[in-house]
């Protein structure tokens, strides 16, 4: 199976909130790819431009995704992405609130099973 990959298309300061930035990433994760549990201290949002993600929220349980759709997953919240079996998936996590790189904040805590 192919590795997830990830191309960083944007990267700036957020004014707004002094010591976090915006990042905007496209990801392309292949059929049976579920990325580890985490936080991030800022807000994600995501298009999905071709196939369908599956997202787990703590407290919300899973909501799935296809493509043309959007989904957003507020600060600090625990949650996974996975991708179906036999489809792949290509999101854009449109901008994305996180830590500068010097900063330690977003929380990985590993694999969520069902």
């Amino acid at each position: 199976m192919s590795p997830p990959v990830m191309e960083n298309l944007a990267r700036d300061l957020l004014e707004s909130a002094p010591g976090l930035e915006v990042v905007t990433d496209y990801v392309e994760l292949p059929a049976e790819t579920r990325k580890p549990v985490h936080t991030h201290p800022g807000e994600e949002f995501a298009y999905v431009l071709d196939g369908t993600i599956h997202v787990w929220e703590q407290d919300r349980g899973e909501a799935e995704i296809n493509a043309g759709g959007n989904g957003e997953v507020s600060k600090n919240v625990f949650h996974t992405v996975r991708t179906a079996r036999g489809r792949k998936a290509h999101r854009v996590p449109g901008p994305r609130g996180r830590p500068t790189r010097a900063d330690p904040r977003r929380c990985l805590i590993g694999n969520f099973d069902d």
